[in-house]
C-alpha cells in the first residue's frame, strides 16, 4: 500500500475512532439544566480521540509506549487504537487490573515495573 493510501485510511480511521460527541441535556428537579457530554460510548473513552490523532501525526513511528498507573484507561485506548492502525503499542504498568485484562485483547507488550525487591511499584515512596 502506498504512503499516500495509507495516510487515507488512517484518517478514515480517525473517523471511527472520533465520533461525533454526544452531548445530552439534563434537567434538574429545581428547573436547571445541565448538559452531559458522553464518551462512556468509545472503547477506550475520552483518550481514545487523543490517542488517534497521536498516532496520526506521526505516521512514521511503529510503536507507541505508554507508561503510568493500571487503573486508568490509556491502556486500553493505546492498545486498541495502535492494533487498528497497524501500530505495536507496549505499556509499562505497575500492576494488573480488570482494565489490563480489557487491554490485552488487543495485543499489547505489557511489562511490569514492580519492584520484586521491594514488593513495591518502582519509584514508590513512602512518607
Amino acid at each position: 500500500m502506498s504512503k499516500h493510501k495509507y495516510n487515507k485510511y488512517l484518517h478514515k480511521l480517525n473517523k471511527l475512532f472520533n465520533p461525533p460527541i454526544k452531548i445530552i441535556p439534563e434537567k434538574l428537579k429545581d428547573g436547571r439544566t445541565f448538559n452531559v457530554i458522553r464518551d462512556d460510548f468509545l472503547i477506550g473513552g475520552t483518550k481514545q480521540r487523543m490517542i488517534a490523532a497521536l498516532i496520526l501525526a506521526n505516521p512514521d513511528c511503529n510503536e507507541f509506549v505508554y507508561a503510568g498507573p493500571h487503573q486508568g484507561y490509556a491502556q486500553v485506548a493505546l492498545g486498541y487504537v495502535a492494533k487498528l492502525m497497524g501500530k505495536k503499542a507496549t505499556l509499562f504498568l505497575s500492576d494488573k487490573s480488570d482494565l489490563t485484562r480489557i487491554a490485552e485483547k488487543y495485543n499489547p507488550k505489557i511489562q511490569s515495573y514492580f519492584s520484586k525487591q521491594h514488593r513495591r511499584p518502582c519509584g514508590w515512596q513512602s512518607h
